[in-house]
């Protein structure tokens, strides 16, 4: 998972599929924030068990602003996302699937909006780097929160996006008062919801270069990427 052209497949719909992970017993899926480049290493894979989809299949936000303070983005992609995700699991052969949706970014507000409003087929949630999912807990997209998982490394500046919603703000204020009583104060809200790492989310917490920064998680050095990796493999 070291090189992002190795482990990721390309743009599919689930009819493509056939050939390229189709019967494997691990399904990873990444939903970027951002377009990136990836190729097709279909010709890789054969014969493992584990296959990798990167779904870029949503016109996500091309700068931070004003666009990736915008839901709209991620409101917009719940019927293509859920499509997807609900197509794959029906043209599976062989045995049910590990199946893992994993964001990045806004691609994490994309799969918390559509895990709220409409659901998805998938056994693992991991929102990294995220400016918020849409949800105030981990119980609001719908699955067992046992199996939603959150990294976001100190050095990440996408914890400063400032939350801008009035709930978010009246929380965030009480608690920063609290923090100034020496009460903790890890509860925060960001500009999409409030923070996954939060422990009144409830996510898994996944290791984090803490001096890594908003991109570094797939870095080959990152406690991050072997953390996934064992998600992905059921491990």
């Amino acid at each position: 998972m070291a090189d992002p052209d190795a482990s990721l497949d390309f743009k599919v719909k689930p009819d493509e599929l056939d050939g390229c992970g189709q019967s494997a017993q691990h399904i990873g899926g990444l939903i970027p924030g951002e377009t990136a480049k990836i190729t097709d290493p279909c010709s890789q894979a054969a014969g493992r068990t584990t296959s990798s989809i990167a779904w870029i299949g949503y016109d996500a936000p091309q700068n931070i602003v004003p666009e990736a303070a915008d839901d709209t983005y991620a409101k917009n992609a719940e019927d293509k996302l859920h499509g997807f995700e609900v197509g794959l699991h029906a043209t599976h052969d062989g045995n049910i699937a590990n199946n893992t949706i994993l964001g990045h970014s806004y691609g994490t507000t994309t799969i918390g909006y559509t895990m709220k409003d409409k659901g998805l087929p998938v056994d693992n949630v991991v929102l990294v780097g995220s400016p918020g999912a849409g949800v105030d807990t981990a119980r609001d997209l719908h699955i067992d929160p046992s199996h939603v998982y959150a990294a976001q490394s100190q050095g990440d500046p996408i914890g400063l996006a400032p939350a801008v919603d009035p709930g978010g703000l009246a929380d965030n204020a009480w608690d920063n008062m609290k923090s100034g009583f020496g009460f903790g104060g890890d509860d925060h809200h960001l500009i999409h919801g409030r923070q996954t790492t939060a422990p009144e989310f409830g996510a898994q917490i996944l290791p984090t270069d803490p001096n890594g920064g908003h991109s570094d998680y797939w870095n080959a050095n990152s406690p991050t990427l072997p953390a996934m990796g064992r998600i992905i493999a059921g491990k």
